[in-house]
């Protein structure tokens, strides 16, 4: 009897196979058939607006990535930039010493 009742009733109602797409049409197993034949346009519809949000989600994920790509590659820019200056910096800082140096040692042989 469970079996009869779960898979073979006609009696049984039934969603619509495109209820994750929108339809919400509820009937006896019987009828189902009828159902997608008759609403065969509709549930394409229903399929194509499903497709289409889809897209548009994926369209706008595919910007947020590519704007936190940017993001992150102008935060590497600016460390890379603030490495060369620090570094120019320190070569500066040297280059002044053994300036410095260089003349000290001049004055001394003179």
């Amino acid at each position: 009897l469970n079996d009869h009742l779960n898979n073979v009733c006609p009696l049984k109602m039934s969603d619509c196979w495109y209820k994750p797409f929108g339809c919400e049409y509820n009937c006896y197993k019987h009828k189902l058939n009828d159902h997608l034949s008759l609403e065969f346009k509709f549930h394409f519809d229903l399929v194509v607006k499903f497709v289409q949000t889809l897209q548009g989600e994926i369209k706008q994920l595919k910007s947020q990535i590519q704007m936190n790509e940017n993001i992150s590659l102008k935060k590497e820019i600016y460390q890379l930039q603030q490495d060369i200056i620090q570094s120019n910096s320190k070569k500066d800082n040297e280059i002044k010493k053994i300036e410095k140096e260089s003349q000290q040692e001049l004055l001394k042989l003179r």
